[in-house]
Protein backbone atom coordinates (compact mmCIF):
# COMPACT_ATOMS: atom_id res chain seq x y z
CA UNK A 1 0.00 0.00 0.00
CA UNK A 2 1.75 3.23 -0.89
CA UNK A 3 1.78 6.87 -0.01
CA UNK A 4 -1.21 7.92 -1.91
CA UNK A 5 -3.46 5.03 -1.40
CA UNK A 6 -3.04 5.83 2.57
CA UNK A 7 -3.98 9.69 2.18
CA UNK A 8 -7.16 8.66 1.69
CA UNK A 9 -7.40 6.74 4.73
CA UNK A 10 -6.14 8.80 6.90
CA UNK A 11 -8.33 11.53 6.20
CA UNK A 12 -11.28 8.52 6.56
CA UNK A 13 -10.28 6.96 10.13
CA UNK A 14 -8.25 9.84 11.02
CA UNK A 15 -10.85 10.43 14.09
CA UNK A 16 -10.43 6.60 14.93
CA UNK A 17 -6.78 6.99 15.09
CA UNK A 18 -7.68 9.40 17.47
CA UNK A 19 -9.89 7.79 19.55
CA UNK A 20 -7.61 4.98 19.66
CA UNK A 21 -4.71 7.15 20.82
CA UNK A 22 -6.64 8.91 23.91
CA UNK A 23 -8.30 5.78 24.98
CA UNK A 24 -4.80 3.58 24.79
CA UNK A 25 -2.89 6.54 27.03
CA UNK A 26 -5.97 7.00 29.28
CA UNK A 27 -5.52 3.67 30.15
CA UNK A 28 -1.84 3.46 30.46
CA UNK A 29 -2.72 6.43 32.60
CA UNK A 30 -4.86 5.17 34.38
CA UNK A 31 -2.67 2.09 35.58
CA UNK A 32 0.16 3.84 36.19
CA UNK A 33 -1.05 6.38 38.44
CA UNK A 34 -2.70 3.71 40.34
CA UNK A 35 0.34 1.67 40.56
CA UNK A 36 2.11 1.50 43.86
CA UNK A 37 5.32 3.66 43.54
CA UNK A 38 8.71 2.32 44.18
CA UNK A 39 11.51 4.31 45.61
CA UNK A 40 15.50 4.49 44.86
CA UNK A 41 18.09 5.30 47.18
CA UNK A 42 21.79 4.49 47.26
CA UNK A 43 24.96 4.76 49.48
CA UNK A 44 28.82 5.03 48.21
CA UNK A 45 31.20 2.92 50.08
CA UNK A 46 34.89 3.07 49.46
CA UNK A 47 37.46 0.09 50.34
CA UNK A 48 40.76 0.70 51.85
CA UNK A 49 42.59 4.55 53.08
CA UNK A 50 42.51 6.97 50.50
CA UNK A 51 45.95 7.02 49.49
CA UNK A 52 48.56 5.05 50.80
CA UNK A 53 50.97 2.41 48.08
CA UNK A 54 50.47 0.73 45.26
CA UNK A 55 49.86 -2.74 46.91
CA UNK A 56 47.45 -1.62 49.41
CA UNK A 57 45.44 0.10 46.56
CA UNK A 58 45.15 -2.88 44.32
CA UNK A 59 43.90 -5.31 47.02
CA UNK A 60 41.77 -2.79 47.96
CA UNK A 61 40.19 -2.70 44.40
CA UNK A 62 40.04 -6.52 44.16
CA UNK A 63 38.18 -6.99 47.66
CA UNK A 64 35.62 -4.44 46.47
CA UNK A 65 34.04 -7.43 44.57
CA UNK A 66 33.86 -9.56 47.98
CA UNK A 67 32.29 -6.83 49.75
CA UNK A 68 29.44 -5.71 46.96
CA UNK A 69 28.71 -9.87 46.89
CA UNK A 70 28.69 -9.23 50.81
CA UNK A 71 26.12 -6.67 50.82
CA UNK A 72 23.64 -9.03 49.07
CA UNK A 73 24.32 -12.11 51.11
CA UNK A 74 20.77 -13.22 52.94
CA UNK A 75 22.73 -12.92 56.40
CA UNK A 76 23.50 -8.98 55.34
CA UNK A 77 20.04 -8.71 54.09
CA UNK A 78 18.16 -10.30 56.61
CA UNK A 79 20.06 -7.92 59.37
CA UNK A 80 19.24 -4.38 57.32
CA UNK A 81 15.58 -6.19 57.34
CA UNK A 82 15.45 -6.24 61.35
CA UNK A 83 17.49 -3.48 62.12
CA UNK A 84 15.10 -1.32 59.92
CA UNK A 85 11.51 -3.07 60.08
CA UNK A 86 10.99 -3.31 56.65
CA UNK A 87 7.94 -5.92 55.55
CA UNK A 88 10.04 -8.04 53.11
CA UNK A 89 12.73 -10.80 53.29
CA UNK A 90 15.92 -11.61 51.90
CA UNK A 91 14.21 -14.07 49.38
CA UNK A 92 11.82 -11.31 48.33
CA UNK A 93 14.66 -8.65 47.96
CA UNK A 94 16.78 -10.96 45.68
CA UNK A 95 13.63 -12.18 43.68
CA UNK A 96 12.43 -8.92 42.90
CA UNK A 97 15.91 -7.44 42.13
CA UNK A 98 15.05 -4.34 45.13
CA UNK A 99 19.13 -4.54 45.83
CA UNK A 100 21.67 -4.03 43.50
CA UNK A 101 24.94 -3.70 44.13
CA UNK A 102 28.09 -2.14 41.77
CA UNK A 103 32.18 -2.14 42.35
CA UNK A 104 34.59 -0.92 40.38
CA UNK A 105 38.07 -1.77 41.13
CA UNK A 106 40.05 1.82 40.37
CA UNK A 107 38.07 4.01 42.16
CA UNK A 108 37.89 0.92 44.51
CA UNK A 109 33.88 2.71 45.51
CA UNK A 110 31.31 -0.33 46.03
CA UNK A 111 27.32 1.20 45.63
CA UNK A 112 24.31 -0.45 47.20
CA UNK A 113 21.12 0.59 45.36
CA UNK A 114 17.58 -0.07 47.88
CA UNK A 115 14.29 -0.18 46.17
CA UNK A 116 11.57 0.08 48.51
CA UNK A 117 7.74 1.11 48.29
CA UNK A 118 8.72 3.62 51.39
CA UNK A 119 11.32 6.11 50.66
CA UNK A 120 12.81 6.46 54.03
CA UNK A 121 12.57 2.41 54.60
CA UNK A 122 14.90 2.63 51.32
CA UNK A 123 17.38 5.21 52.47
CA UNK A 124 17.18 2.91 56.16
CA UNK A 125 17.37 -0.46 54.39
CA UNK A 126 20.63 1.44 51.74
CA UNK A 127 22.37 2.51 54.72
CA UNK A 128 21.85 -0.67 57.75
CA UNK A 129 23.74 -2.75 54.01
CA UNK A 130 26.73 -0.57 54.12
CA UNK A 131 26.94 -0.11 58.01
CA UNK A 132 26.68 -4.15 58.28
CA UNK A 133 29.32 -4.51 55.83
CA UNK A 134 31.77 -1.72 57.25
CA UNK A 135 31.39 -3.98 60.36
CA UNK A 136 32.31 -6.54 59.05
CA UNK A 137 35.15 -5.61 57.23
CA UNK A 138 36.61 -3.73 60.20
CA UNK A 139 36.50 -6.76 62.22
CA UNK A 140 40.44 -8.38 63.00
CA UNK A 141 41.67 -11.85 63.71
CA UNK A 142 41.78 -12.16 67.74
CA UNK A 143 45.51 -13.52 67.24
CA UNK A 144 46.35 -10.18 65.84
CA UNK A 145 44.17 -8.09 68.19
CA UNK A 146 45.96 -10.10 71.62
CA UNK A 147 49.53 -9.63 69.84
CA UNK A 148 48.93 -6.15 69.04
CA UNK A 149 47.40 -4.79 72.53
CA UNK A 150 50.05 -6.27 74.46
CA UNK A 151 53.12 -4.90 72.03
CA UNK A 152 51.29 -1.45 72.10
CA UNK A 153 51.19 -1.71 76.28
CA UNK A 154 54.94 -2.58 76.79
CA UNK A 155 56.70 0.37 78.74
CA UNK A 156 58.90 1.08 75.99
CA UNK A 157 55.91 1.58 73.48
CA UNK A 158 53.79 3.34 76.13
CA UNK A 159 56.19 6.20 76.95
CA UNK A 160 56.73 7.50 73.30
CA UNK A 161 54.88 10.38 71.38
CA UNK A 162 50.90 9.90 69.85
CA UNK A 163 52.59 10.05 66.21
CA UNK A 164 55.29 7.38 67.12
CA UNK A 165 53.04 5.02 68.41
CA UNK A 166 50.47 5.30 65.57
CA UNK A 167 53.82 4.62 63.20
CA UNK A 168 54.56 1.13 65.60
CA UNK A 169 51.04 0.16 65.17
CA UNK A 170 51.28 0.21 61.59
CA UNK A 171 54.35 -1.20 61.49
CA UNK A 172 53.57 -4.37 63.50
CA UNK A 173 50.09 -4.38 61.27
CA UNK A 174 52.66 -5.19 57.80
CA UNK A 175 55.12 -7.49 59.98
CA UNK A 176 51.55 -9.12 61.26
CA UNK A 177 50.28 -9.20 57.79
CA UNK A 178 47.00 -7.32 58.00
CA UNK A 179 46.22 -5.31 55.78
CA UNK A 180 45.03 -1.93 55.69
CA UNK A 181 42.95 -2.35 52.42
CA UNK A 182 40.46 -4.14 53.56
CA UNK A 183 38.89 -1.60 55.37
CA UNK A 184 35.38 0.48 54.64
CA UNK A 185 34.49 3.78 54.82
CA UNK A 186 31.44 4.91 53.72
CA UNK A 187 31.36 7.95 51.94
CA UNK A 188 27.81 8.84 50.19
CA UNK A 189 25.32 7.82 52.49
CA UNK A 190 21.96 7.04 51.38
CA UNK A 191 19.42 9.84 51.35
CA UNK A 192 15.19 9.67 51.26
CA UNK A 193 14.79 10.23 47.71
CA UNK A 194 11.73 12.44 46.82
CA UNK A 195 10.62 11.31 43.97
CA UNK A 196 9.21 7.37 42.89
CA UNK A 197 11.34 5.95 40.29
CA UNK A 198 8.37 3.48 39.25
CA UNK A 199 5.81 3.60 37.88
CA UNK A 200 6.58 6.13 35.05
CA UNK A 201 3.30 7.36 34.79
CA UNK A 202 4.33 10.15 31.44
CA UNK A 203 6.20 7.48 29.70
CA UNK A 204 3.97 4.76 30.35
CA UNK A 205 0.86 7.46 28.98
CA UNK A 206 2.76 8.03 26.12
CA UNK A 207 3.60 4.37 25.10
CA UNK A 208 0.28 3.19 26.13
CA UNK A 209 -1.35 6.02 23.56
CA UNK A 210 1.01 4.61 20.85
CA UNK A 211 0.10 0.65 21.49
CA UNK A 212 -3.66 1.87 21.19
CA UNK A 213 -2.42 4.26 17.87
CA UNK A 214 -0.90 1.08 16.35
CA UNK A 215 -3.32 -1.34 17.14
CA UNK A 216 -6.30 0.83 16.36
CA UNK A 217 -4.03 1.32 12.90
CA UNK A 218 -3.63 -2.29 12.68
CA UNK A 219 -7.79 -2.89 12.64
CA UNK A 220 -8.16 -0.52 10.22
CA UNK A 221 -5.91 -1.83 8.25
CA UNK A 222 -6.97 -5.36 8.31
CA UNK A 223 -10.56 -4.01 7.78
CA UNK A 224 -9.74 -2.44 4.64
CA UNK A 225 -7.70 -5.25 3.32
CA UNK A 226 -10.25 -7.57 3.28
CA UNK A 227 -13.15 -5.31 2.58
CA UNK A 228 -13.68 -3.69 -1.00
CA UNK A 229 -11.41 -0.78 -2.46
CA UNK A 230 -12.71 2.25 -1.64
CA UNK A 231 -13.32 5.06 -4.66
CA UNK A 232 -11.24 8.14 -3.97
CA UNK A 233 -10.37 10.60 -6.35
CA UNK A 234 -7.81 8.34 -8.01
CA UNK A 235 -9.69 5.99 -8.90
CA UNK A 236 -12.64 8.00 -10.84
CA UNK A 237 -9.67 9.25 -12.63
CA UNK A 238 -8.37 5.50 -13.72
CA UNK A 239 -11.76 5.04 -15.07
CA UNK A 240 -12.47 4.61 -18.47
CA UNK A 241 -15.54 6.52 -18.77
CA UNK A 242 -17.53 8.59 -18.01
CA UNK A 243 -15.16 11.57 -16.85
CA UNK A 244 -13.93 12.59 -13.80
CA UNK A 245 -15.30 16.80 -12.96
CA UNK A 246 -13.63 17.42 -9.69
CA UNK A 247 -14.73 17.46 -6.06
CA UNK A 248 -17.08 19.17 -4.42
CA UNK A 249 -18.25 20.15 -0.74
CA UNK A 250 -21.84 18.12 -0.23
CA UNK A 251 -22.34 17.90 3.74
CA UNK A 252 -25.45 15.75 4.60
CA UNK A 253 -27.66 17.50 6.59
CA UNK A 254 -29.46 16.42 9.74
CA UNK A 255 -33.39 16.29 10.09
CA UNK A 256 -34.77 19.28 10.76
CA UNK A 257 -31.13 21.28 10.14
CA UNK A 258 -31.12 22.50 6.40
CA UNK A 259 -27.83 22.44 4.96
CA UNK A 260 -26.55 25.82 3.96
CA UNK A 261 -25.92 26.55 0.25
CA UNK A 262 -22.14 27.06 -0.75
CA UNK A 263 -23.20 30.00 -2.55
CA UNK A 264 -25.04 31.97 0.45
CA UNK A 265 -21.32 32.09 1.97
CA UNK A 266 -20.16 34.66 -0.57
CA UNK A 267 -16.63 33.50 -2.96
CA UNK A 268 -15.48 30.76 -1.67
CA UNK A 269 -13.42 27.78 -2.78
CA UNK A 270 -16.87 25.43 -2.68
CA UNK A 271 -18.37 27.35 -5.14
CA UNK A 272 -15.45 27.74 -7.88
CA UNK A 273 -15.44 24.02 -7.33
CA UNK A 274 -18.79 23.95 -8.16
CA UNK A 275 -18.65 26.47 -10.86
CA UNK A 276 -15.81 24.22 -12.39
CA UNK A 277 -18.23 20.71 -12.33
CA UNK A 278 -20.96 23.23 -13.86
CA UNK A 279 -18.99 24.44 -16.61
CA UNK A 280 -16.88 21.31 -17.67
CA UNK A 281 -20.73 19.97 -18.11
CA UNK A 282 -21.30 23.14 -19.97
CA UNK A 283 -24.25 23.82 -18.15
CA UNK A 284 -23.48 28.02 -18.32
CA UNK A 285 -23.66 27.77 -22.30
CA UNK A 286 -26.40 29.31 -24.21
CA UNK A 287 -28.29 27.61 -24.58
CA UNK A 288 -26.64 25.31 -22.40
CA UNK A 289 -25.50 21.52 -23.46
CA UNK A 290 -28.41 19.95 -21.53
CA UNK A 291 -31.46 21.51 -19.71
CA UNK A 292 -32.31 18.47 -17.34
CA UNK A 293 -29.60 17.12 -15.15
CA UNK A 294 -30.29 14.30 -12.76
CA UNK A 295 -28.03 14.07 -9.49
CA UNK A 296 -28.03 10.48 -8.77
CA UNK A 297 -26.14 8.94 -5.10
CA UNK A 298 -24.32 5.69 -4.27
CA UNK A 299 -25.91 3.36 -2.99
CA UNK A 300 -24.68 4.55 0.78
CA UNK A 301 -24.25 7.99 -0.07
CA UNK A 302 -26.75 10.78 0.93
CA UNK A 303 -24.93 14.01 -0.55
CA UNK A 304 -26.37 14.10 -3.91
CA UNK A 305 -29.76 16.51 -2.79
CA UNK A 306 -26.70 19.28 -1.18
CA UNK A 307 -25.14 18.51 -4.74
CA UNK A 308 -27.93 19.30 -6.69
CA UNK A 309 -28.76 22.25 -3.95
CA UNK A 310 -25.83 23.61 -4.38
CA UNK A 311 -26.08 23.52 -8.24
CA UNK A 312 -28.52 24.60 -8.32
CA UNK A 313 -27.76 27.60 -6.52
CA UNK A 314 -24.70 28.08 -8.69
CA UNK A 315 -26.56 28.19 -12.02
CA UNK A 316 -29.09 30.77 -10.28
CA UNK A 317 -26.42 33.00 -9.23
CA UNK A 318 -25.29 33.22 -12.63
CA UNK A 319 -28.50 34.57 -14.17
CA UNK A 320 -30.02 30.68 -15.19
CA UNK A 321 -33.85 30.11 -14.13
CA UNK A 322 -33.90 26.85 -12.23
CA UNK A 323 -35.83 24.44 -10.99
CA UNK A 324 -34.73 22.07 -8.42
CA UNK A 325 -37.32 18.84 -8.39
CA UNK A 326 -36.34 16.50 -6.09
CA UNK A 327 -37.76 12.96 -7.39
CA UNK A 328 -35.51 10.77 -4.83
CA UNK A 329 -38.55 8.57 -3.08
CA UNK A 330 -36.50 7.11 -1.07
CA UNK A 331 -35.84 9.62 1.47
CA UNK A 332 -32.90 12.34 2.14
CA UNK A 333 -32.21 14.14 -1.02
CA UNK A 334 -32.41 18.25 -1.73
CA UNK A 335 -35.91 18.13 0.47
CA UNK A 336 -34.30 17.30 3.60
CA UNK A 337 -30.81 19.42 2.28
CA UNK A 338 -33.56 22.30 2.37
CA UNK A 339 -35.62 21.29 5.03
CA UNK A 340 -39.06 21.36 2.95
CA UNK A 341 -40.01 17.66 4.86
CA UNK A 342 -43.61 17.46 4.88
CA UNK A 343 -44.53 19.66 2.25
CA UNK A 344 -46.65 18.62 -1.11
CA UNK A 345 -44.07 18.17 -4.54
CA UNK A 346 -43.56 15.54 -6.51
CA UNK A 347 -45.59 12.36 -4.95
CA UNK A 348 -48.71 14.55 -5.03
CA UNK A 349 -47.87 15.50 -9.29
CA UNK A 350 -46.95 11.89 -9.65
CA UNK A 351 -50.58 11.10 -8.29
CA UNK A 352 -52.54 13.84 -10.61
CA UNK A 353 -50.55 11.59 -13.81
CA UNK A 354 -52.63 8.60 -13.56
CA UNK A 355 -54.91 9.90 -15.30
CA UNK A 356 -52.83 11.56 -18.09
CA UNK A 357 -53.01 15.18 -16.86
CA UNK A 358 -51.01 16.91 -14.23
CA UNK A 359 -53.41 18.22 -11.36
CA UNK A 360 -52.80 22.23 -12.04
CA UNK A 361 -50.78 22.81 -9.02
CA UNK A 362 -47.56 22.82 -9.88
CA UNK A 363 -47.45 26.22 -9.50
CA UNK A 364 -48.83 26.08 -5.86
CA UNK A 365 -46.16 23.29 -5.27
CA UNK A 366 -43.35 25.09 -5.95
CA UNK A 367 -41.23 26.63 -3.07
CA UNK A 368 -39.05 30.09 -3.82
CA UNK A 369 -35.34 29.58 -2.43
CA UNK A 370 -32.58 31.54 -2.58
CA UNK A 371 -32.51 32.61 -6.49
CA UNK A 372 -34.63 29.36 -7.78
CA UNK A 373 -37.33 27.15 -7.22
CA UNK A 374 -37.72 23.99 -5.51
CA UNK A 375 -40.38 21.25 -6.25
CA UNK A 376 -40.26 18.86 -2.67
CA UNK A 377 -40.17 15.26 -2.41
CA UNK A 378 -44.23 15.78 -1.37
CA UNK A 379 -45.54 13.38 1.34
CA UNK A 380 -46.63 10.57 -0.65
CA UNK A 381 -43.63 10.16 -3.06
CA UNK A 382 -43.06 7.00 -2.00
CA UNK A 383 -46.16 5.63 -2.88
CA UNK A 384 -45.93 6.25 -6.31
CA UNK A 385 -45.08 4.27 -8.93
CA UNK A 386 -43.27 6.48 -12.55
CA UNK A 387 -42.39 4.89 -16.20
CA UNK A 388 -40.61 6.89 -19.00
CA UNK A 389 -43.78 8.41 -20.44
CA UNK A 390 -44.85 9.69 -17.01
CA UNK A 391 -41.77 11.25 -16.26
CA UNK A 392 -40.94 13.13 -19.60
CA UNK A 393 -44.15 14.85 -19.49
CA UNK A 394 -43.64 16.00 -16.12
CA UNK A 395 -39.95 17.15 -17.19
CA UNK A 396 -41.90 18.97 -20.25
CA UNK A 397 -44.20 20.14 -18.18
CA UNK A 398 -41.62 21.96 -15.60
CA UNK A 399 -39.14 23.06 -18.37
CA UNK A 400 -41.33 25.52 -20.05
CA UNK A 401 -41.32 28.53 -17.81
CA UNK A 402 -37.23 27.29 -16.27
CA UNK A 403 -34.12 27.32 -18.06
CA UNK A 404 -32.94 24.13 -16.70
CA UNK A 405 -34.37 21.72 -14.34
CA UNK A 406 -31.95 19.94 -11.50
CA UNK A 407 -33.28 16.58 -10.35
CA UNK A 408 -32.20 15.01 -7.35
CA UNK A 409 -32.65 11.13 -7.59
CA UNK A 410 -31.90 8.59 -6.02
CA UNK A 411 -29.50 5.62 -6.16
CA UNK A 412 -30.04 3.34 -8.29
CA UNK A 413 -29.75 0.24 -6.02
CA UNK A 414 -32.71 1.56 -4.26
CA UNK A 415 -35.05 3.12 -6.61
CA UNK A 416 -35.96 1.84 -9.71
CA UNK A 417 -37.18 5.32 -10.59
CA UNK A 418 -33.78 6.62 -10.85
CA UNK A 419 -32.97 4.41 -14.36
CA UNK A 420 -36.25 6.25 -15.62
CA UNK A 421 -35.33 9.70 -14.96
CA UNK A 422 -31.72 9.10 -16.07
CA UNK A 423 -33.52 7.43 -19.65
CA UNK A 424 -35.66 10.86 -19.73
CA UNK A 425 -32.94 13.17 -18.33
CA UNK A 426 -30.39 15.01 -20.86
CA UNK A 427 -27.93 14.33 -18.53
CA UNK A 428 -26.69 12.72 -15.38
CA UNK A 429 -23.84 13.14 -12.91
CA UNK A 430 -23.05 10.79 -10.23
CA UNK A 431 -22.05 11.96 -6.77
CA UNK A 432 -19.62 9.50 -5.02
CA UNK A 433 -18.99 9.92 -1.35
CA UNK A 434 -15.80 10.29 -0.64
CA UNK A 435 -14.32 7.31 1.72
CA UNK A 436 -17.25 5.94 2.01
CA UNK A 437 -18.55 4.27 -1.02
CA UNK A 438 -16.39 1.17 -2.79
CA UNK A 439 -15.15 0.96 -6.65
CA UNK A 440 -17.10 -1.85 -7.31
CA UNK A 441 -20.17 -0.08 -6.54
CA UNK A 442 -19.43 2.84 -8.40
CA UNK A 443 -18.79 0.79 -11.52
CA UNK A 444 -21.90 -1.15 -11.08
CA UNK A 445 -24.10 2.01 -10.78
CA UNK A 446 -22.43 3.48 -14.12
CA UNK A 447 -22.87 -0.01 -15.71
CA UNK A 448 -26.53 0.50 -15.01
CA UNK A 449 -26.59 3.82 -16.22
CA UNK A 450 -24.85 2.61 -19.43
CA UNK A 451 -27.84 -0.22 -19.96
CA UNK A 452 -30.46 2.48 -19.78
CA UNK A 453 -29.30 4.01 -21.97
CA UNK A 454 -28.37 7.59 -20.17
CA UNK A 455 -25.76 10.39 -21.14
CA UNK A 456 -23.61 10.13 -18.26
CA UNK A 457 -21.68 13.34 -18.26
CA UNK A 458 -19.08 12.51 -15.38
CA UNK A 459 -18.39 12.12 -11.55
CA UNK A 460 -18.01 13.90 -9.17
CA UNK A 461 -16.80 13.51 -5.35
CA UNK A 462 -18.54 14.57 -2.37
CA UNK A 463 -16.60 15.45 0.35
CA UNK A 464 -18.01 17.14 3.84
CA UNK A 465 -18.43 20.57 4.10
CA UNK A 466 -20.88 23.11 5.72
CA UNK A 467 -21.54 26.47 5.80
CA UNK A 468 -23.68 29.18 7.97
CA UNK A 469 -27.39 28.68 8.69
CA UNK A 470 -29.97 30.70 6.81
CA UNK A 471 -33.73 31.72 7.23
CA UNK A 472 -36.62 29.13 6.93
CA UNK A 473 -37.59 29.01 2.94
CA UNK A 474 -40.60 30.74 2.24
CA UNK A 475 -43.73 29.96 0.15
CA UNK A 476 -43.83 31.21 -3.63
CA UNK A 477 -46.51 33.24 -4.88
CA UNK A 478 -49.06 31.24 -7.06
Amino acid sequence: MDSKSLLPLLRRWWRLLLVGAVVGGAAGYFVASRSAPTYESDVKMIVGPINTDYDTLRAAGELGRSYAELAVSKPVLAFAIKKTGARTTPTAMLKENAVRTTSNDITRIVQVTVQYGDPKTAADLANALASRVQRLAARSPDQFTSTARTLMEQPEIARLSRDDQDRVSAAAGRVLDVSVGGLVTIVDPAEVPDEAVAPRVKLITVMAAFMGLLAMALFLLVRESSAQSIADERSLVELDEPAYLGAIAAPMGRPGVPTPLAVEGGPSASVDAYRAVATKMGLFDRPPRVRTLLVLDTANGGRAGAAAANLAGVLADAGRKVLLLDANATGGGATSALNLEGRPGYGELLAGLRGGDLNGQVAEMKVAHADFEVLPRGVDAGEQMIDADRAQRLLDELTEDVDMVVISGAPIERSPAALVWSRVSDGVVLVVDDGRTSEDRVKDTLRSLRFSGANTLGTVLGRRGGGRARKPPRAAAS
